[in-house]
């Protein structure tokens, strides 16, 4: 299976991070207009992204601050799937956002 973020995105499927790993200037200028708010600036520097699990140095502006990435930090695991608690309410957000993420995360909770 592709790369999994703790929430479930498939990082593959992920612009912030496809823009990162092509370093592709044109698309992170167009990602940071975007998704730029009052409440969540976004600059072109701010699109990086490697994959929020096993990677402390080039994260997302607002990965720093995630509930759910520093509860997979702190258990040592890869996904959330690999929870012993899977699944809790730290998820309700994400899987309402994208339910898609929920379906990868059964299924990896269900092989482990």
């Amino acid at each position: 299976m592709n790369r999994v973020s703790y929430c479930g995105l498939l990082c593959s499927e992920c612009e912030i991070y496809k823009a990162s790993i092509e370093n592709d200037s044109a698309l992170k200028e167009k990602l940071a207009k975007e998704f730029d708010s009052e409440d969540f600036h976004l600059e072109k520097k701010d699109i990086l992204c490697f994959g929020c699990s096993g990677n402390e140095e080039e994260i997302f502006k607002f990965c720093d601050v995630c509930e759910i990435r520093k509860c997979g930090i702190k258990r040592e695991i890869v996904n959330c799937g690999q929870c012993e608690e899977y699944y809790c309410e730290l998820l309700n957000k994400p899987f309402q956002m994208n339910p898609e993420n929920k379906k990868i995360l059964d299924k990896i909770n269900k092989e482990k």
